[in-house]
């Protein structure tokens, strides 16, 4: 009985991490390495400006949040800081017909520093639904079909052409 409980529970809890909370995590751990790198290089002052095509609002937070914890200001008026994020967000790859690569991914860089984090794990696809939010667009991907079976493929358009040809000869045999 015992052996019963403990499998049905991992089994309710063993759901994985959120996008929100992964990309949060790896953002905090990179804004961490930015701010620890300006502090060695004893910039504290500047204007932070972010080049990207993303809509980076999980990082911006992250950065700012790491930036007052080593007393590093965001100042209008002073020199300009350039970061520029290079690759930013979720994608998925198909495994099979169920299972997803989820590719979650943050690369960032500096004058001369890279900065690069990631985090790889396998999903099904009934978890996306609990997995992704909506309210932020950098936790999106677009996920990619399931792989056609046999049936998919051959099959169902012979069944289609099949019952349109004997509905035509049935149709026209009732006729005369």
């Amino acid at each position: 009985m015992l052996y019963l409980i403990v499998f049905l529970s991992s089994i309710l809890f063993s759901q994985p991490s959120t996008n929100y909370k992964v990309l949060d995590s790896l953002a905090n751990i990179q804004t961490n390495q930015i701010a620890k790198t300006l502090k060695e290089k004893n910039k504290n002052e500047f204007y932070l400006n972010i080049i990207s095509p993303y809509n980076p609002i999980i990082f911006k937070s992250n950065l700012l949040e790491n930036f007052n914890s080593f007393n590093l200001n965001n100042i209008e008026n002073s020199d300009t800081l350039s970061l520029y994020l290079i690759d930013y967000g979720v994608n998925y790859l198909s495994i099979d017909d169920d299972l997803l690569m989820r590719h979650i991914k943050i690369k960032s860089m500096y004058e001369n520093s890279n900065f690069f984090i990631e985090h790889k794990d396998t999903i099904s696809r009934s978890e996306l639904v609990i997995i992704e939010n909506i309210n932020f667009e950098e936790l999106k991907a677009t996920v990619p079909n399931a792989k056609a079976s046999y049936f998919d493929l051959f099959l169902e358009p012979i069944v289609a052409v099949t019952s349109g040809i004997i509905t035509l000869v049935l149709l026209f045999t009732v006729r005369s």
